[in-house]
C-alpha cells in the first residue's frame, strides 16, 4: 500500500496583455472564453494511491498471483507551459527605427543611444499567435490496472501471463479557441464537415493565426498482455520467449515541439478541435522477444558464452491522408476518404499523366493495400494502418579467460557483439520499412469542395511515377549491421 503526493508551484509571475484581454473567444463547447496570459494554471496536489499484492498459493514458489491497482501521476508537462509566456506578446517588444540612421553610428559605449528609445514597452501589440493553459488544466494521471500469474511447469518450464489496464483520467489535449465551427458539409461522397476558406470565416479574431490553449480530457486508455515462457534447460543452456499485445487509444499524442504544431499535425476527419478517439501515435500493436543463450565449459580456464536476441514487432501505426487541405480548415491534416469505385473521385491531369492513368494507378494501389482494401466507402482511420513486420537477430560472443592461479577473483572477457546480425546474413534482411508516399498522402486536392459541389484529385507522384506499392525499404545507417568488440 502506498501513497505519493506531488504538487507543482508557481514561483514567476508573469505580465498580462491588455490587448488580449480584449478579445473573445470560445472554447470546445462554444462558449465564451477569455485568455488571461498573466495568470497559470490552479497550484493543487496531486495524490496518487495505490494497493500491490504478491501471493504465493501453494507456499512453495510454483504458482505466483500478482497484481495491483493505482492512480499515477506522469512527468508534469512544463514544455507545454513555457508557450504561455513566450506567446504573450510580453516577452520582447521591439522598437526599429527606419529613419535618420546616420544619427547611430556605431559608438563603443553600450549606452550611447540609450536615451534615443522608450524607457517602457507600453502597451504590449497583440501577438500572431498564442498560447495559454487552461486555468482548470490538471497535471496527467492514469488509473493503472494489473494482474499476473508465475506458473513453473514440468522439466523446468515457466509460464507468465500479464495484463495491465490504463484509463486516462487527465489527459493532455490541445485546441485551438480561435477556430470557428463549420460553415456546412462537403459535397459529395465522404461528406464532412466544411469550414470557411478564409481568415474572416474561419477565425474568430482574424489578427491571430491561433489561440492554443492546453486543456485536459478523460478520453483514452491502453489494455497490454504479455504471455512469456522460458526454460532452462541445464545450467549452461536457457531460453525465453515473450509476447505482447497492445491497444492503445487517445484524442491527441500532442504530435509537436510547439502548441500550434502539437494541434496542427494531428490527423482528422471533422476538424482537430473535435478529434475521435483514435489508435494511440506510440503504441505498438505486436512484439515478440525471444532470447537464447548457451554457455560452453572447454576447460576449467576458458569458458565461451554464445547468445542470441531476437526482437520482431510492427513498425507502428501511420494514417492515410490529403497532401494539402480539403476541409478548408487551413490545416493540411485531413484524412482521406476512400471510394468504392471510380464513379466517386474525379481526377484531372498531372503533368504526362491523364485522369484515366490516374484512376487506374490509384484503384491498383488499394487493391494491393490490405488496408485501403478493407476500407472502400469510408474514410481511413487516424493511425489505422500498420506497418510491416520487422525482425531483427542479435548475436553475441563472450570469451572468459579465468585465472591459472587459486586466487580467482580476477580475470579477463573478450566480448563481440554483432547488432542486426540479420542484415549481415542477407541484405534484404533486418531492413524497417516506410510509405513510399511521404506522411502516406496519396492524393492532393486540386479543387476543395464546396457545400454543392465536389472535389477534383491529383495522385501524387513519387520519382515523377505513380507509386505502385504501398511500402519501400528504408535505407538507412540504423538498418545496417554493426559490430562492437570488446
Amino acid at each position: 500500500v502506498g501513497l505519493r503526493a506531488d504538487r507543482p508551484l508557481f514561483q514567476n509571475e508573469m505580465l498580462g496583455n491588455s490587448s488580449i484581454n480584449a478579445l473573445s473567444f470560445y472554447d470546445l463547447d462554444g462558449k465564451p472564453f477569455n485568455i488571461d496570459v498573466s495568470k497559470w494554471s490552479k497550484e493543487r496536489t496531486y495524490f496518487s494511491p495505490r494497493v500491490g499484492f504478491n501471493w504465493d498459493v501453494e507456499g512453495n514458489k510454483n504458482m505466483i498471483i500478482r497484481g495491483g491497482v493505482g492512480v499515477f501521476t506522469g512527468r508534469f508537462p512544463f514544455v507545454w507551459f513555457t508557450n504561455q509566456p513566450s506567446n504573450s506578446g510580453t516577452s520582447v517588444v521591439p522598437y526599429e527605427v527606419t529613419t535618420g540612421l546616420n544619427n547611430y553610428l556605431f559608438n563603443p559605449d553600450p549606452n550611447a543611444y540609450i536615451s534615443s528609445f522608450p524607457n517602457s514597452a507600453g502597451n504590449p501589440p497583440l501577438p500572431s499567435s498564442l498560447a495559454a493553459v487552461d486555468r482548470d488544466f490538471k497535471m496527467p494521471q492514469v488509473l493503472r490496472i494489473s494482474a499476473a500469474v508465475d506458473k513453473k511447469l514440468a522439466n523446468d518450464w515457466t509460464l507468465t501471463l500479464e495484463g495491465i489496464y490504463n484509463k486516462d483520467i487527465n489527459a493532455l489535449l490541445q485546441y485551438n479557441d480561435n477556430q470557428k465551427a463549420p460553415i456546412g458539409t462537403t459535397f459529395g461522397p465522404g461528406a464532412r464537415p466544411l469550414f470557411g476558406n478564409s481568415n474572416a470565416t474561419r477565425r474568430y479574431n482574424t489578427g491571430i493565426s491561433e489561440a492554443m490553449i492546453l486543456t485536459n480530457s478523460d478520453k483514452g486508455g491502453a489494455g497490454i498482455f504479455t504471455a512469456q515462457v522460458s526454460k532452462r534447460f541445464n545450467k549452461n543452456w536457457d531460453f525465453t520467449v515473450a509476447y505482447t499485445h497492445t491497444e492503445s487509444f487517445e484524442l491527441s499524442g500532442n504530435p509537436g515541439s510547439q502548441a500550434s504544431s502539437a494541434w496542427s499535425n494531428i490527423q482528422s476527419k471533422n476538424g482537430n478541435n473535435n478529434l475521435d478517439l483514435a489508435y494511440s501515435d506510440y503504441g505498438t500493436p505486436n512484439r515478440v522477444v525471444a532470447y537464447a543463450s548457451y554457455k560452453a565449459n572447454w576447460n576449467k580456464f576458458l569458458n565461451t558464452t554464445f547468445t542470441l536476441v531476437y526482437t520482431g514487432y510492427e513498425q507502428g501505426r501511420f494514417s492515410y491522408r490529403y497532401s494539402n487541405d480539403y476541409n478548408q480548415d487551413g490545416l493540411s491534416s485531413d484524412l482521406l476518404y476512400i471510394p468504392n469505385n471510380p464513379s466517386e473521385i474525379t481526377f484531372v491531369a498531372n503533368g504526362a499523366f491523364t485522369p484515366a492513368q490516374q484512376s487506374d494507378a490509384f484503384f491498383k494501389y488499394i487493391e494491393q493495400d490490405k488496408y485501403l482494401s478493407s476500407r472502400k466507402g469510408q474514410f481511413a482511420e487516424r493511425n489505422g494502418a500498420k506497418f510491416p513486420w520487422f525482425s531483427n537477430l542479435d548475436f553475441r560472443i563472450l570469451q572468459d579467460i579465468l585465472p591459472v592461479s587459486k586466487y580467482k577473483n580476477y580475470g579477463l572477457q573478450l566480448s563481440m557483439e554483432i547488432e542486426n546480425f540479420t542484415n549481415l546474413l542477407n541484405n534484404d534482411w533486418g531492413v524497417t520499412k516506410r510509405t513510399t508516399y511521404t506522411n502516406a498522402a496519396i492524393l492532393a486536392v486540386v479543387a476543395a469542395p464546396t457545400a454543392t459541389t465536389a472535389a477534383t484529385y491529383r495522385m501524387n507522384l513519387v520519382s515523377n511515377q505513380l507509386p505502385t506499392s504501398t511500402y519501400t525499404s528504408n535505407i538507412t545507417v540504423g538498418n545496417t549491421w554493426r559490430m562492437n568488440l570488446g
